[in-house]
């Protein structure tokens, strides 16, 4: 449970650790995707395969994802929130000196490793997003229309652009769809682009001004 009364869900998933002692890893992954799911995609279970084998890991739902509590409050960035359900469940699940393994591509776990840099060991980012400073604001003008675009039916290509090895795979498409569905229903802003995230909370970074709507 974070400070602000978040009920967050984790697994812990307790194979064999390395030779000199357990290795703690806690995952933040990314984009909608509940831990759920996991099991039933190959790319997941390769690769929670091979986290395993260095250590115990941990895997957890964002708040508005999965088994864990919906999203209350839109006044607050979302990702500060994110990094709060990061943060409790790192405390909650009694591992020692973690290592923070990301691939989310939002800041969540770059958010808690700067808060607290003492309760980590390590952070391992597969994958991160890095622009120039001058690239940064396009990059998120294309990031947010493909989202608006995807919720507004314009989109036809979104899963090309985000997952082309699965965008062929019907059971694929329909699960993310099934999770989109999911994701809406949560009762969030009509601005949050199913991402729990408002737009001009990604403006922060450049120091842009919010472009509210």
């Amino acid at each position: 449970r974070t400070d602000d009364g978040a009920h967050v869900a984790y697994r812990i998933l307790d194979q064999g650790a390395a030779s000199d002692g357990p290795v703690d890893i806690v995952m933040v992954s990314g984009g909608l995707f509940p831990m759920e799911v996991y099991e039933d995609d190959p790319g997941f279970v390769r690769l929670l395969e091979g986290l395993c084998s260095v250590g115990r890991v941990v895997v957890f739902d964002r708040r508005g994802l999965g088994l864990s509590d919906p999203i209350l409050d839109w006044n607050r960035p979302v990702l500060d929130q994110w990094a709060d359900d990061l943060s409790a469940v790192v405390a909650s699940s009694g591992t020692t000196n973690p290592v923070v393994f990301a691939w989310d591509g939002k800041g969540v776990a770059t958010r808690f490793a700067a808060a607290h840099r003492a309760r980590l060991r390590q952070l391992v980012l597969y994958q991160p997003v890095t622009r120039p400073d001058d690239g940064w604001d396009e990059w998120v003008a294309t990031q947010l229309g493909a989202r608006r675009g995807n919720l507004d039916g314009e989109e036809t290509d979104f899963l090309e652009k985000i997952a082309p090895s699965h965008a062929s795979d019907a059971s694929f498409r329909e699960s993310v769809c099934c999770r989109t569905k999911k994701k809406e229903s949560v009762g969030g802003p009509a601005d949050s682009l199913g991402t729990g995230v408002r737009p001009w909370h990604f403006a922060e970074r450049s120091g842009a001004e919010p472009a509210r709507r």
